[in-house]
Protein backbone atom coordinates (compact mmCIF):
# COMPACT_ATOMS: atom_id res chain seq x y z
CA UNK A 1 0.00 0.00 0.00
CA UNK A 2 1.59 3.22 -1.21
CA UNK A 3 1.67 5.68 1.85
CA UNK A 4 0.02 8.64 2.37
CA UNK A 5 1.60 12.03 1.64
CA UNK A 6 0.98 14.09 4.76
CA UNK A 7 2.81 16.88 3.35
CA UNK A 8 1.83 18.22 -0.29
CA UNK A 9 4.79 20.05 -0.53
CA UNK A 10 8.41 20.65 1.15
CA UNK A 11 7.37 23.94 1.73
CA UNK A 12 3.68 23.35 3.81
CA UNK A 13 5.96 20.62 5.87
CA UNK A 14 8.72 23.26 6.64
CA UNK A 15 5.84 25.84 7.42
CA UNK A 16 4.33 22.73 9.99
CA UNK A 17 7.79 22.38 11.35
CA UNK A 18 8.65 25.95 12.33
CA UNK A 19 5.01 26.66 13.95
CA UNK A 20 5.77 23.19 16.29
CA UNK A 21 9.40 24.98 17.02
CA UNK A 22 8.24 28.25 17.73
CA UNK A 23 5.37 26.64 19.94
CA UNK A 24 7.92 24.39 22.17
CA UNK A 25 10.22 27.34 23.12
CA UNK A 26 7.26 30.34 23.78
CA UNK A 27 5.02 27.47 25.90
CA UNK A 28 7.10 27.34 28.82
CA UNK A 29 8.10 31.32 28.33
CA UNK A 30 4.31 31.90 28.60
CA UNK A 31 4.11 29.09 31.99
CA UNK A 32 6.78 30.95 34.09
CA UNK A 33 5.41 34.37 32.96
CA UNK A 34 1.83 33.23 34.58
CA UNK A 35 3.90 31.04 37.49
CA UNK A 36 5.67 34.31 38.36
CA UNK A 37 2.80 36.11 38.56
CA UNK A 38 1.35 33.85 40.75
CA UNK A 39 4.13 34.00 42.83
CA UNK A 40 4.37 37.69 42.78
CA UNK A 41 0.57 37.90 44.01
CA UNK A 42 0.59 35.15 46.61
CA UNK A 43 3.69 36.95 48.44
CA UNK A 44 2.36 40.09 48.33
CA UNK A 45 -0.77 38.46 49.64
CA UNK A 46 0.90 37.40 52.60
CA UNK A 47 2.62 40.70 53.44
CA UNK A 48 0.57 42.77 56.19
CA UNK A 49 -0.98 45.90 54.82
CA UNK A 50 0.86 49.59 56.68
CA UNK A 51 -2.02 51.03 58.25
CA UNK A 52 -2.86 54.85 57.30
CA UNK A 53 -2.25 56.74 60.09
CA UNK A 54 -5.48 58.93 60.66
CA UNK A 55 -5.56 62.88 60.38
CA UNK A 56 -4.77 64.63 63.90
CA UNK A 57 -7.40 66.88 64.73
CA UNK A 58 -6.49 69.96 67.10
CA UNK A 59 -7.99 70.30 70.03
CA UNK A 60 -11.38 72.18 70.82
CA UNK A 61 -10.87 75.17 72.28
CA UNK A 62 -12.20 75.13 76.34
CA UNK A 63 -15.51 77.04 76.98
CA UNK A 64 -15.04 80.27 77.99
CA UNK A 65 -15.44 80.47 81.78
CA UNK A 66 -17.79 83.21 82.61
CA UNK A 67 -17.57 85.54 85.38
CA UNK A 68 -20.65 85.71 88.20
CA UNK A 69 -21.26 89.54 86.77
CA UNK A 70 -21.10 87.88 83.02
CA UNK A 71 -23.76 85.08 83.73
CA UNK A 72 -26.05 88.42 84.99
CA UNK A 73 -26.06 90.33 82.50
CA UNK A 74 -26.16 87.19 79.75
CA UNK A 75 -29.04 86.24 81.43
CA UNK A 76 -31.10 89.50 81.77
CA UNK A 77 -30.27 89.81 77.88
CA UNK A 78 -31.17 86.62 76.52
CA UNK A 79 -34.94 87.40 78.38
CA UNK A 80 -35.67 90.09 76.26
CA UNK A 81 -36.96 93.14 78.07
CA UNK A 82 -34.19 93.87 80.52
CA UNK A 83 -32.03 95.21 78.45
CA UNK A 84 -31.62 98.99 80.57
CA UNK A 85 -30.65 97.77 83.80
CA UNK A 86 -27.79 94.88 81.55
CA UNK A 87 -26.68 98.21 80.12
CA UNK A 88 -26.49 99.82 83.37
CA UNK A 89 -24.53 97.00 85.30
CA UNK A 90 -22.23 97.04 82.47
CA UNK A 91 -21.36 100.55 82.35
CA UNK A 92 -21.42 101.74 86.57
CA UNK A 93 -17.60 101.38 87.37
CA UNK A 94 -16.18 98.66 89.11
CA UNK A 95 -19.03 96.35 88.18
CA UNK A 96 -19.33 94.98 92.19
CA UNK A 97 -23.09 95.33 92.47
CA UNK A 98 -23.33 91.76 91.38
CA UNK A 99 -22.05 89.43 94.23
CA UNK A 100 -21.79 86.03 95.79
CA UNK A 101 -24.95 85.45 97.69
CA UNK A 102 -27.16 87.44 96.79
CA UNK A 103 -30.44 87.69 94.83
CA UNK A 104 -31.17 90.84 92.24
CA UNK A 105 -34.54 91.76 91.80
CA UNK A 106 -34.76 93.44 88.39
CA UNK A 107 -36.39 95.96 86.99
CA UNK A 108 -37.59 95.50 83.51
CA UNK A 109 -37.22 98.72 80.61
CA UNK A 110 -40.61 99.96 81.38
CA UNK A 111 -40.42 99.99 85.20
CA UNK A 112 -36.84 101.97 84.12
CA UNK A 113 -38.48 104.33 81.74
CA UNK A 114 -39.44 106.18 84.73
CA UNK A 115 -35.73 106.83 86.34
CA UNK A 116 -33.98 109.33 85.85
CA UNK A 117 -30.56 108.51 85.04
CA UNK A 118 -28.56 111.41 85.71
CA UNK A 119 -26.20 110.25 88.69
CA UNK A 120 -23.81 107.57 88.41
CA UNK A 121 -23.62 107.52 92.81
CA UNK A 122 -27.40 107.67 92.85
CA UNK A 123 -27.62 104.75 89.71
CA UNK A 124 -25.65 102.79 91.86
CA UNK A 125 -27.25 103.05 95.27
CA UNK A 126 -30.77 102.13 93.46
CA UNK A 127 -29.15 98.93 92.45
CA UNK A 128 -27.71 97.79 95.76
CA UNK A 129 -31.87 98.32 97.13
CA UNK A 130 -32.61 95.99 94.65
CA UNK A 131 -30.42 93.43 96.34
CA UNK A 132 -31.26 91.02 99.23
CA UNK A 133 -28.20 89.75 101.05
CA UNK A 134 -29.22 86.33 99.84
CA UNK A 135 -29.52 83.27 97.54
CA UNK A 136 -33.62 83.11 97.07
CA UNK A 137 -35.18 81.27 94.30
CA UNK A 138 -38.64 81.72 93.49
CA UNK A 139 -39.87 78.91 95.29
CA UNK A 140 -37.57 79.72 98.46
CA UNK A 141 -39.54 83.48 98.23
CA UNK A 142 -43.02 81.57 98.02
CA UNK A 143 -42.29 80.56 101.90
CA UNK A 144 -41.46 83.71 103.31
CA UNK A 145 -45.11 85.27 104.72
CA UNK A 146 -46.13 88.49 104.19
CA UNK A 147 -44.66 91.19 106.33
CA UNK A 148 -40.98 88.96 106.08
CA UNK A 149 -38.25 92.10 106.14
CA UNK A 150 -35.21 90.63 103.71
CA UNK A 151 -31.82 92.84 104.27
CA UNK A 152 -31.01 94.29 101.51
CA UNK A 153 -27.00 94.64 99.98
CA UNK A 154 -28.08 98.57 100.71
CA UNK A 155 -26.79 99.41 104.47
CA UNK A 156 -30.02 99.77 106.58
CA UNK A 157 -32.46 98.80 103.92
CA UNK A 158 -34.63 96.12 104.02
CA UNK A 159 -36.88 94.59 101.48
CA UNK A 160 -40.52 93.26 102.43
CA UNK A 161 -42.58 91.19 101.39
CA UNK A 162 -45.92 92.54 100.79
CA UNK A 163 -47.99 89.63 98.79
CA UNK A 164 -47.11 85.65 98.81
CA UNK A 165 -49.16 84.64 96.51
CA UNK A 166 -47.64 82.47 93.67
CA UNK A 167 -48.13 84.87 90.23
CA UNK A 168 -49.12 87.57 92.15
CA UNK A 169 -46.03 87.64 94.24
CA UNK A 170 -44.88 90.89 95.56
CA UNK A 171 -41.73 92.80 97.20
CA UNK A 172 -42.21 96.20 98.41
CA UNK A 173 -45.64 96.04 95.53
CA UNK A 174 -43.49 95.62 93.37
CA UNK A 175 -44.79 92.19 91.19
CA UNK A 176 -42.22 89.43 90.52
CA UNK A 177 -43.09 88.89 86.44
CA UNK A 178 -39.98 87.18 85.58
CA UNK A 179 -38.80 85.07 87.98
CA UNK A 180 -35.70 82.46 87.89
CA UNK A 181 -34.18 84.29 84.88
CA UNK A 182 -31.32 82.77 86.43
CA UNK A 183 -30.25 80.72 89.29
CA UNK A 184 -27.31 79.01 91.06
CA UNK A 185 -26.33 78.73 94.27
CA UNK A 186 -24.27 81.63 93.95
CA UNK A 187 -26.75 84.24 92.68
CA UNK A 188 -30.66 84.44 91.77
CA UNK A 189 -31.74 86.76 89.73
CA UNK A 190 -35.94 87.75 89.33
CA UNK A 191 -37.60 90.57 86.99
CA UNK A 192 -40.01 92.53 88.51
CA UNK A 193 -42.67 95.15 87.07
CA UNK A 194 -41.39 98.34 88.99
CA UNK A 195 -38.90 99.41 90.80
CA UNK A 196 -38.27 98.92 94.48
CA UNK A 197 -40.72 101.48 96.74
CA UNK A 198 -37.60 101.60 99.34
CA UNK A 199 -38.41 104.73 101.15
CA UNK A 200 -42.07 103.16 101.81
CA UNK A 201 -40.43 100.83 104.21
CA UNK A 202 -37.51 102.08 105.25
CA UNK A 203 -38.35 105.47 107.39
CA UNK A 204 -35.57 108.24 106.50
CA UNK A 205 -33.96 106.16 103.30
CA UNK A 206 -35.24 108.34 100.08
CA UNK A 207 -37.72 106.90 97.29
CA UNK A 208 -35.74 105.75 93.96
CA UNK A 209 -38.47 107.48 91.98
CA UNK A 210 -37.01 110.70 93.30
CA UNK A 211 -33.69 110.85 91.25
CA UNK A 212 -31.92 114.06 92.32
CA UNK A 213 -32.82 117.28 89.83
CA UNK A 214 -30.15 118.10 87.44
CA UNK A 215 -27.97 121.05 88.73
CA UNK A 216 -28.39 123.93 86.91
CA UNK A 217 -25.01 124.96 85.34
CA UNK A 218 -25.50 128.28 83.79
CA UNK A 219 -23.19 131.04 83.98
CA UNK A 220 -24.45 133.98 86.07
CA UNK A 221 -25.05 136.67 84.58
CA UNK A 222 -22.52 139.81 84.79
CA UNK A 223 -23.65 143.14 87.29
CA UNK A 224 -25.11 145.35 84.80
CA UNK A 225 -23.26 148.73 84.86
CA UNK A 226 -24.83 151.62 86.08
CA UNK A 227 -26.58 154.88 84.04
CA UNK A 228 -23.92 157.03 82.76
CA UNK A 229 -23.31 160.15 84.82
CA UNK A 230 -24.82 163.42 84.25
CA UNK A 231 -22.16 165.49 81.00
CA UNK A 232 -19.98 168.07 83.01
CA UNK A 233 -20.15 166.13 86.63
CA UNK A 234 -17.27 165.17 88.30
CA UNK A 235 -17.26 161.02 88.55
CA UNK A 236 -15.51 159.25 91.27
CA UNK A 237 -13.23 156.33 89.89
CA UNK A 238 -13.11 154.78 93.37
CA UNK A 239 -16.78 154.82 94.34
CA UNK A 240 -19.90 152.95 93.52
CA UNK A 241 -21.56 155.33 91.06
CA UNK A 242 -20.59 153.90 88.04
CA UNK A 243 -17.75 153.12 85.58
CA UNK A 244 -14.82 155.55 85.85
CA UNK A 245 -14.77 156.10 82.03
CA UNK A 246 -18.37 157.51 82.93
CA UNK A 247 -18.47 161.51 82.15
CA UNK A 248 -16.06 163.87 80.91
CA UNK A 249 -12.57 162.72 81.11
CA UNK A 250 -9.81 165.38 82.56
CA UNK A 251 -6.17 165.37 83.31
CA UNK A 252 -4.75 165.75 87.45
CA UNK A 253 -3.92 168.94 86.96
CA UNK A 254 -7.00 170.82 85.23
CA UNK A 255 -9.68 171.75 88.03
CA UNK A 256 -12.66 170.62 87.25
CA UNK A 257 -16.15 172.86 87.31
CA UNK A 258 -18.08 172.50 89.66
CA UNK A 259 -22.20 172.54 88.49
CA UNK A 260 -24.77 174.20 90.99
CA UNK A 261 -27.96 172.12 91.02
CA UNK A 262 -29.78 175.44 89.80
CA UNK A 263 -27.94 175.09 86.60
CA UNK A 264 -25.36 178.59 87.27
CA UNK A 265 -21.77 177.51 86.90
CA UNK A 266 -19.75 177.76 90.49
CA UNK A 267 -16.46 179.30 90.51
CA UNK A 268 -13.48 177.77 92.61
CA UNK A 269 -12.67 179.70 95.90
CA UNK A 270 -8.97 179.45 94.78
CA UNK A 271 -10.11 181.29 91.55
CA UNK A 272 -12.00 184.28 93.61
CA UNK A 273 -8.96 184.34 95.87
CA UNK A 274 -6.38 185.12 92.67
CA UNK A 275 -8.75 187.97 91.59
CA UNK A 276 -8.74 189.74 94.84
CA UNK A 277 -4.95 189.61 94.70
CA UNK A 278 -4.99 190.71 91.82
CA UNK A 279 -7.23 193.93 92.26
CA UNK A 280 -5.41 194.54 95.78
CA UNK A 281 -1.88 194.87 93.32
CA UNK A 282 -3.67 197.08 90.74
CA UNK A 283 -4.90 199.46 93.96
CA UNK A 284 -1.67 199.80 95.46
CA UNK A 285 0.86 200.29 92.20
CA UNK A 286 -1.17 203.95 91.59
CA UNK A 287 -0.63 204.53 95.58
CA UNK A 288 3.42 204.15 96.19
CA UNK A 289 3.74 205.66 93.17
CA UNK A 290 2.50 208.84 94.32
Amino acid sequence: MAGVNLFPSLRGAQLVFNTMVCFTLLLPLALGTVASESLVTAAASKVPAVPVPAPVRAPAPAPKILTLHEKVVTSLRSAGHYGAIAGLLDSLPNNNIIKTGMTLLAPNDNAFSNVLMNSTTYLTTLLTYHGAAKVYSYEGLLNLPVGTKIPSTAANVVIVVTSNSKGAYKLDDSQIVDPDIFVDNTVAVHGIDNVLNTAKYNKGVVAPEAAPAPVDASPIAPARAGPPAPPGSIVNPGGSGGDATDGPSYSPDSTPQLINPNGASVVPKSSLLDVSLIALWLFLIPVLAW
